[in-house]
């Protein structure tokens, strides 16, 4: 954790020195273009999106050959489009054509419809075809990650042919290492790996050296699915196939990689309400999704003030009230956020089935109870043994428990219904759940004291 930090570090450090240096080299066009040229693209990335709007023009307008498809590539989806309208599509023609085909297609999914028909019209008809088969999928399918640079060779087939097929194909992944086996009818039967059979007898059956343990998954599964299924049969790579069982693909462990990456980045932000993406936006459009939640928050918090309102009789009564307030209304937001945390941790890795939702909520709640019994007695002897005031301590000492235990129980049962209902779960956290939470506790701590101590 701390070699992570200090790496973060130092490289916040760099980037903010070689935006110095930057700045400074724009103001000589010559020398700029030179600094430029030795830039890695993905330096060269961070400066473009780090850079103000003017200087990021002139940057572009300076060293048009070095803004490249490879460029956009590395830049945040939103900068994509503004780095197009200042150059025009066609300047990135030919740097497009040299990506390989999933990286066309990654980049050209992250325009609208409108500009990726532009970028369409350009490519050779074989790429379009794959790029447009790849548009098809859902968003949130498997189809739009998996790779189709693979060879298929059919079971029947020789070493030798086996081979000559990857010697022939122009287009070879570059993490090849592996030949799929298929039957007749193009359904993938097994795997062949390149290092079990470079040696082996070119007259070999490709059968004689192949594995069948493979697990296929499906072009239209959800991508959280096939992270469940590559961490349960702990698999390398996946074969991808059509509803007609024939393969359309194939899925690697650093396809994984990178669609965890991205669950972990925007669940990450939307547990405060914040959009994956409003980060990225015009500095608008972030204000306005962050700002809608803060809204929701404060349309929740307003009835706090309506509770203790209608409670100032006995607050006047007990003073003291006031003081304990805001301890009752923090511990019963606490265990909310911590219930919320595990319910969407468990939903994201897919640990938590349907089937077990009440079970789970049961659980839950379960467990505030008992947290709620033991923080309550310990914080009610101690302010009865401070205020001189065993009642107070009592009042005090229920009240945590019945919040502690409400909050566990919102805290899981929020997230799942969200789920149900198609809304991110992440979302309902902070703008809600301790909103909820405080008002709750409010409202519990004083009707007990009024039950109570008048």
């Amino acid at each position: 954790m701390i070699k992570k930090f200090i790496s973060r570090a130092k490289r916040q450090t760099r980037l903010e020195v070689l935006l110095k240096d930057v700045r400074h080299a724009l103001l000589d066009e010559a020398h700029a273009a030179e600094m430029l040229s030795r830039l890695h693209v993905a330096d060269l990335a961070d400066v473009v999106e780090c850079l103000r709007l003017a200087e990021r023009d002139r940057l572009v307008h300076l060293a048009k050959p070095l803004i490249t498809a490879e460029l956009l590539l590395n830049l945040q989806e939103n900068f994509r489009p503004q780095i197009v309208d200042l150059l025009g599509i066609q300047h990135f023609k030919d740097s497009v054509l040299q990506l390989p085909n999933e990286s066309i297609f990654a980049l050209i999914q992250s325009f609208d419809e409108e500009m990726q028909q532009q970028f369409l019209e350009f490519l050779p008809p074989k790429v379009k075809k794959v790029v447009g088969l790849f548009l098809a999928y859902p968003e949130s399918s498997v189809g739009r990650c998996m790779s189709v640079d693979f060879i298929a060779i059919p079971e029947d087939a020789t070493v030798g042919q086996a081979m000559e097929c990857a010697q022939n194909k122009t287009d070879l992944p570059e993490n090849f290492a592996e030949f799929f086996v298929v039957d007749k009818n193009e359904v993938p039967v097994g795997v062949v790996f390149v290092k079990d059979v470079i040696a082996a007898p070119v007259s070999d059956s490709v059968t004689q050296h192949m594995h069948t343990d493979i697990i296929p998954v499906e072009v239209n599964m959800k991508k959280e699915e096939a992270i469940l299924i590559f961490n349960k049969y702990n698999v390398v790579r996946a074969p991808v196939i059509s509803h007609d069982r024939k393969i359309a693909g194939i899925l690697r462990s650093d396809d994984i990689l990178i669609i965890v990456s991205e669950n972990l980045s925007s669940g990450i932000l939307n547990v405060g309400g914040v959009s994956s993406k409003s980060h990225e936006g015009t500095f608008w459009r972030e204000c306005f999704c962050r700002l809608r939640w803060v809204a929701v928050t404060v349309i929740n918090a307003s009835f706090s003030p309506i509770v203790i309102d209608s409670f100032q009789d006995i607050i006047q009564q007990v003073i003291c009230l006031a003081i304990l307030m805001p301890l009752v209304a923090s511990i019963g937001g606490v265990v909310g956020i911590q219930s919320v945390s595990i319910i969407i941790k468990e939903l994201s890795e897919g640990t938590l089935l349907e089937k077990n939702f009440i079970k789970t909520t049961i659980k839950e709640s379960f467990l505030g109870m008992i947290n709620g019994a033991i923080i309550g007695a310990v914080l009610g002897c101690a302010v009865a043994a401070f205020f001189g005031n065993a009642k107070l301590g009592m009042v005090l000492s229920s009240a945590v428990f019945c919040c502690v235990t409400w909050a566990a129980f919102v805290g899981s049962a929020l997230p799942i219904l969200c789920y149900k209902m198609g809304i991110d779960s992440a979302i309902c956290s902070g703008p809600i759940v301790t909103t909820i939470t405080d008002v709750s506790g409010f409202a519990i701590f004083l009707s007990l004291a009024r039950l109570v101590l008048t």
